[in-house]
């Protein structure tokens, strides 16, 4: 899986996470896309106020993400074909 740009990471908005679930915490768009594509624990970093301003939470694959119209998004990770 990889994130090069926001045309690969699928950006949701959310109405919560885990909080257990994040592992670090990044303040640029360009870094948690960095980040995460070279941690293979990365399935997803998470966006408070989906403003691309930061913080960026970076989670597992076992964080529980739900569907919402809230002000939050999860930029999530998208697999190579």
């Amino acid at each position: 899986m990889a994130l090069s740009g926001s045309e690969q990471a699928a950006r949701q908005p959310i109405s919560s996470t885990r909080q257990h679930d994040y592992y670090n915490t990044t303040a640029t768009l360009d870094k948690a896309l960095r980040e995460c594509n070279e941690d293979d624990t990365c399935a997803l970093f998470h966006n408070d106020g989906c403003d691309d301003t930061g913080p960026f939470r970076l989670c597992t694959n076992q964080t529980i993400i739900t569907n919402s119209s809230s002000e939050n998004c999860a930029y999530i990770k998208q697999r190579e074909i």
